[in-house]
């Protein structure tokens, strides 16, 4: 398995990206602590994802709703998000 890890140092919506080149999974967790998974994402676009002006609206015009989809709900669901260990923030 090969997981490439981002984590945007300005994104107002975005917390972290993985993207597994094995099966072309996106997994993007966002500032709400949801994730989702998205399908068939080339390497082409995780890198102009990463590498975008404003990673939000790259997301919405090139990801929601262009790619199979699922909410993930637990983090024992995809090995890709074992591998990432998404942080949970900590209530205070």
């Amino acid at each position: 398995m090969s997981i490439l890890v981002h984590k945007p140092k300005d994104s107002s919506v975005i917390k972290i990206i993985g993207w597994d080149s094995d099966d072309n999974t996106l997994i993007v967790q966002f500032k709400s602590l949801t994730a989702w998974a998205y399908y068939g994402v080339s390497e082409e676009v995780y890198q102009n994802f990463i590498g975008s002006d404003s990673m939000g609206y790259f997301f919405n015009k090139n990801i929601r709703n262009k790619y199979d989809s699922q909410k993930i709900l637990s983090v024992r669901e995809f090995s890709t998000i074992r591998e990432i260990s998404f942080e949970q923030e900590k209530e205070e």
